[in-house]
């Protein structure tokens, strides 16, 4: 599964793998594993398990309806990736270091960073693992693709309905969404906010106001996005978590942005 940052895919793919609804999902039935927070070895060990480990300790082993997602694929080192390829391909795998086979019993789902088709020019892909999952590609829409859902999301996002007059509605259709479902959310908290505090129809000059981009205008100042993300990152100590809120990114994005731009410095979450 891919899609824009900010797009609900790890959601989208935990109820694939969960096999219902995500209204509906039970979190019990999915095992959900970010590679990108992992060493090899760490990832390695808990899809494969270990020669010395319990039997159920692998991931990939599951039980019957387990679903497993697992987030980041093209942060997978390409000898896992070649070896999760083997395992789709046949159904059966070892642990690592060991000669001994285990059936594959999860309903496993992957998310990805970018295109499937651009992160295999890039490399970060191993082929045969792409043509093992290409049966089975799902990219989740950019929210501009789906601006007739706004005001079932909006009220989904504030639990209530707000009142929206059409040229509202109007505006935030017309916005580009540049941060997706995650800037949508972030706006549907200022909006309910500003309802709390007005008690009237919310006015378009208001909404006009929260939709301005103060990331880009920062950008232009700062004159790139590299400069963007490390100023953000001085200027909350190098704080992971308080980082990617302020630039309105995940956590993940922020780590892809890091190791692009090569930053570094004190980590604190």
């Amino acid at each position: 599964m891919s899609g824009e940052d900010g797009t609900p895919v790890d959601a989208v793919a935990r109820a694939i793998a969960g096999g219902r609804p995500a209204a509906a999902g039970d979190a019990a039935d999915v095992v959900v594993l970010d590679a990108a927070e992992l060493t090899d070895h760490q990832i390695a060990a808990r899809l494969f398990g270990e020669p010395d480990g319990a039997p159920d300790a692998a991931l990939l082993a599951g039980t019957a309806g387990r679903g497993l997602v697992l987030e980041a694929l093209d942060s997978l080192p390409r000898r896992v990736q070649a070896k999760l390829a083997r395992a789709l391909a046949r159904g059966v795998f070892g642990p690592i270091g060991s000669r001994a086979r285990r059936r594959l019993g999860v309903r496993l789902v992957c998310t990805v960073s970018r295109p499937p088709a651009a992160l295999r020019s890039a490399g970060r892909l191993d082929e045969a693992l792409l043509s093992a999952l290409a049966g089975g590609t799902v990219e989740v829409p950019p929210l501009t693709a789906r601006v007739d859902d706004l005001p079932d999301l909006i009220a989904a996002f504030a639990g209530e309905t707000l009142p929206l007059g059409p040229s509202v509605l109007r505006r935030l259709r017309q916005h580009g969404w540049p941060g997706n479902d995650r800037e949508l959310r972030g706006v549907t908290t200022k909006l309910k906010a500003a309802r709390a505090r007005g008690g009237d129809a919310l006015s378009w000059a208001e909404v006009d106001a929260m939709l301005r981009r103060p990331m880009v205008e920062a950008q232009r100042r700062l004159g790139s996005e590299r400069d963007l993300v490390l100023d953000a990152l001085w200027r909350h100590n190098f704080h992971r978590g308080r980082t990617a809120e302020a630039l309105g990114i995940s956590r993940k994005t922020l780590y892809n942005k890091i190791k692009r731009y090569r930053l570094a410095g004190r980590e604190d979450g």
